[in-house]
C-alpha cells in the first residue's frame, strides 16, 4: 500500500489542476470510506454476534473475502490502463536509481521541503501507532469483540461523513489550517483513548480519531502538492514514503517502551508529545518559499540537461 499511495499522489497532480486537488482528495477518501464499509456490512461486522466475532473462520472469512474485493476492484485498472513498453521506458527505468538518490540530495536543501517531511513523520507515527493499538487498548480494559467491530465500521462511516465536512472546510480556510485542526483533534483522540472505559468513549474517540485521520490523508497530499511543481511530483512524493517507512519505528517502539516502564496510559504520552512537536513545526513552514526553491531545482536541472545535450 505505500507503493500504491506513491503512485497515487504523484498521479493525482497530473490529473488535477492546483485549484481542484483538494476537490478530488475529498472524493477519493469519500469514495474509498463507503467501499471499505460497504464491505464490511457485506462481512456482517456492524452487527456480529459475539461469540462469531472471536471465531478463527469467521476472521479468515474476512481476509479471503477483502482480498477477492480488492482484485475485482483492480480488474477495471487493470484493462483501461495502457502503458508503452518501449526501449526508451527500460532505458530510464536502469537509470531511474542513481537519478532518484541525486534527486533526493538535492531535495534535502529545500529547508522547507525538510520541515514538512519532518512534521509528517511525526505526525503520521503517532496517528499510526494510535490507530494500531486502539483495538488492542480497547480489548484489554474489556471492551467486547462485536462492540470493537461495531466501532470499525463506525470508523469508515465517519471517515465518508468527514471527508465531505473537510471538502466544506476547504473552502474557508486553506490547506495548512486544516491540517492543523487534524493534528489537534488527534491529540483529542489521543488522550480520549487513554482514559476511555466503556464503549460510548470507545466510539467517541473513534469520531475524533477518524475525522482527523480523513482530514490528514487529504490534506498532507495537498501540502506536498504546494511544495512540489508536476515535474517532481513522482519523486517528492516517493520520497515522503520513504521518509515515513524510514521513521515509523519512533511512534510503536516509545509507546510500547514507556508502557512497560510506567504504564498502560504512559505510552499514550509519548504520541501526545511527538503530536505537540509536529504541530510546532508544522507552523513553521513556509509553503510558497519550499516551492520557489523546488522550481528552482527543476529550472537548473532542465538548463544542466540543455548543457548536455549541446554538448553531444
Amino acid at each position: 500500500t505505500s507503493i500504491m499511495h506513491c503512485f497515487y499522489n504523484s498521479l493525482l497532480m497530473l490529473v488535477s489542476g492546483s485549484h481542484n486537488i483538494v476537490k478530488v482528495s475529498c472524493l477519493q477518501c469519500f469514495i474509498g470510506s463507503v467501499g471499505t464499509a460497504l464491505l464490511m456490512v457485506l462481512l456482517g461486522m456492524h452487527d456480529v454476534d459475539p461469540d462469531v466475532a472471536g471465531n478463527r473462520g469467521y476472521v479468515i472469512y474476512c481476509f479471503v473475502l477483502a482480498a477477492l474485493w480488492f482484485f475485482v476492484l483492480s480488474i477495471p485498472l487493470w484493462i483501461y490502463l495502457q502503458e508503452d513498453d518501449t526501449a526508451e521506458a527500460a532505458e530510464s527505468i536502469q537509470e531511474s536509481f542513481a537519478i532518484s538518490w541525486k534527486k533526493t540530495l538535492n531535495s534535502l536543501s529545500n529547508f522547507e521541503l525538510v520541515k514538512f517531511l519532518v512534521a509528517m513523520l511525526l505526525f503520521n507515527d503517532a496517528n499510526t501507532t494510535l490507530h494500531v493499538v486502539y483495538v488492542v487498548y480497547a480489548a484489554q480494559i474489556g471492551i467486547p469483540v462485536d462492540k470493537i467491530l461495531a466501532g470499525s465500521v463506525l470508523n469508515r462511516v465517519i471517515s465518508a461523513v468527514a471527508s465531505l465536512m473537510w471538502l466544506g472546510l476547504s473552502t474557508l480556510l486553506d490547506p495548512k489550517s486544516c491540517f492543523i485542526g487534524c493534528i489537534i483533534a488527534t491529540l483529542i483522540a489521543t488522550v480520549l483513548c487513554a482514559w476511555m472505559d466503556n464503549a460510548i468513549d470507545f466510539y467517541l474517540m473513534i469520531a475524533f480519531m477518524t475525522t482527523a485521520s480523513s482530514g490528514a490523508f487529504i490534506f498532507n497530499k495537498v501540502l506536498m502538492g504546494a511544495l512540489t511543481p508536476r515535474e517532481k511530483a513522482s519523486h517528492n512524493f516517493g520520497f515522503m514514503g520513504m521518509v515515513n517507512r524510514v521513521g515509523g519505528f519512533v511512534g510503536p517502539f516509545s509507546f510500547s517502551l514507556l508502557s512497560v516502564v510506567y504504564g498502560p496510559k504512559a505510552g499514550f504520552v509519548g504520541l501526545l508529545l511527538m503530536g505537540l512537536l509536529a504541530l510546532l513545526v508544522i507552523t513553521q513552514v513556509d509553503f510558497e518559499a519550499g516551492y520557489a526553491a523546488s522550481a528552482g531545482e527543476q529550472s537548473e536541472g532542465v538548463v544542466k540537461d540543455d548543457d548536455k545535450e549541446k554538448g553531444k
